[in-house]
């Protein structure tokens, strides 16, 4: 019993992840291999999504809320600060309950793809612990991301493959180029890192390869779709 609990011991915290995630991936999964560990950074997504959220200003999210009305050409509500307030709690709310439930569904999904595409036939849990670590990229995008909006003006701004052409002119390209977002599309490369990793059969490169694939095809469908639909260039 006292070798299972030392097998299952922690060798590093969840902020010590959190610097490794960043800097040295691959080790910091190899590590994970043998003690998975998923709690911490989930607590560390959670907290970096809500506060990412709450930090935005309640004017900047009822400018935006103003510009969405007026761009319907519905007519404006008489109180849109409460419409506004609303919507900044939702937005706490959501970057709360809805960063473990997008881990356990990221997971299960890339559980099916990589276990069609490489064979992988890892555990669960072991691939949870390679998701929440790499979603943690997302989570510090977010709060990068909370000047930029403030600076921009815009609660909704994105870095987006999009933001890096801003040349492309309004169409299929730009939608799809919109929905490509920079700090997911990194994420999705340390998810196919790590099951490459976790399998031990495959070359990292294999598994970014699926990964990125797999966001790619979606990409491409959601921005056909829109195209469909009449939809405007989506944010990411």
């Amino acid at each position: 019993m006292k070798g299972e609990e030392e097998a299952g011991a922690d060798p590093s915290g969840p902020l010590s992840r959190l610097v490794r995630v960043f800097l040295s991936p691959v080790d910091l999964f190899a590590e994970l291999r043998a003690h998975p560990r998923s709690l911490g950074a989930l607590v560390l997504g959670v907290v970096f999504s809500a506060v990412a959220a709450a930090l935005i200003p309640i004017e900047l999210w009822e400018a935006g809320l103003r510009a969405q009305i007026e761009a319907s050409g519905a007519e404006l509500p008489a109180d849109t600060t409460m419409l506004a307030r609303v919507g900044w709690i939702s937005a706490v709310f959501v970057g709360v309950v809805a960063w473990p439930l997008l881990a356990l569904l990221t997971t299960g999904v890339y559980g099916v793809v990589f276990l069609l595409a490489l064979g992988y036939e890892g555990s669960f849990r072991i691939l949870l612990s390679v998701v929440a670590h790499a979603l943690l990229v997302v989570a510090v995008g977010a709060l990068v991301l909370v000047p930029l909006r403030i600076l921009a003006g815009d609660a909704n701004l994105t870095l987006s493959v999009a933001t890096l052409l801003p040349f492309l002119a309004d169409g299929f390209l730009l939608r799809f180029a919109g929905l490509l977002d920079l700090f997911n599309l990194w994420a999705y490369v340390l998810i196919g890192v790590g099951a490459a990793v976790m399998d031990g059969r495959r070359s990292p490169a294999a598994g970014v390869a699926v990964s990125l694939g797999v966001a790619l095809i979606l990409s491409l469908l959601l921005a056909a779709v829109s195209g469909m639909g009449g939809v405007g260039s989506p944010g990411a």
